[in-house]
């Protein structure tokens, strides 16, 4: 196992600790069997270049989630809110944009 693996797991294992996910939540956000994950978590099977792109994008976007709180959210959607309809229009085109690549 790779350095730049274990660095990885450990991130992924404090995210899991810190957000209070299981291996169960975390093999279906990556499309994987809890078991699966439960050995790769613990070094007892080699993580798969596929499995390390699924845990790096899942681990940031919890990364994303914990650096934007309700307070910021709620002054974004005000904000939002006062700015003229076709700029509106084409902010909410681009997020739907965004959420299409996800």
């Amino acid at each position: 196992m790779t350095t730049e693996n274990t660095t990885l797991l450990n991130e992924v294992r404090e995210a899991m600790d810190r957000l209070g996910i299981g291996q169960v939540q975390l093999a279906l956000s990556c499309g994987y069997t809890q078991s699966y994950i439960s050995k790769v978590l613990n070094f007892r099977v080699k993580m798969t270049v596929k499995l390390e792109r699924r845990l790096t994008s899942w681990l940031s976007v919890h990364s994303m989630k914990e650096a934007v709180s309700s307070s910021e959210i709620d002054a974004i959607v005000r904000r939002l809110a006062e700015t003229r309809p076709e700029r509106r229009i084409h902010i909410m085109n681009i997020l739907r944009g965004l959420a299409d690549m996800s």
